[in-house]
């Protein structure tokens, strides 16, 4: 009778994927992070269901979907959010691989281009002439709510329109 594999044993799987490109180190660090020897990781590594299940998982790792079921994704995913949460906050960049894995395999892996709306005033061209500068005050001026009653006059201060501080 074959032994389904732990759920420790699905995280080694995840972590010796994630962290393949140094073998000769790679026993030594599983057996650190799970707390083991390396005698019992080579001896997990030795077993037939582990190495059939590393094949798999790591087929899905380099993107073969063929035949992969929902609910093995999903017990990819527990088995990756549980890796992440041993490693140690000093290894950032196996973090960071283990969560681009569980954001390829949850699906929200596709970059969203946001376009950003224009904000402010719709602010006309520059104008080229001083004619034209007045031309766009005196619309500017048109287009802006007033005041209760407030003309302004040619004065600097017109008494009508200014603040009562304005007027001291």
């Amino acid at each position: 009778m074959i032994k389904p594999l732990t759920a420790q044993e699905k995280a080694i799987i995840q972590q010796a994927i994630l962290d393949r490109w140094n073998p000769h180190r790679l026993t030594w660090k599983i057996a650190n992070h799970f707390d083991l020897s390396e005698n019992q990781i080579r001896h997990i590594k030795s077993k037939a269901t582990f190495k059939a299940e590393y094949a798999r998982q790591l087929a899905i790792y380099q993107g073969s979907f063929d035949e992969i079921q929902l609910g093995h994704r999903k017990e990819r995913v527990k088995a990756m959010n549980d890796l992440y949460h041993l490693i140690p906050d000093y290894r950032v960049a196996l973090q960071l691989k283990v969560l681009a894995q569980i954001r390829v395999e949850v699906g929200q892996d596709e970059v969203v281009e946001q376009r950003p709306e224009p904000a402010g005033l719709d602010v006309p061209p520059r104008a080229q002439t001083y004619e034209e500068w007045l031309r766009q005050n005196r619309l500017a001026y048109t287009q802006t709510p007033k005041k209760r009653g407030c003309i302004p006059q040619n004065t600097a201060i017109d008494r009508r329109c200014a603040p009562p501080a304005a007027l001291g």
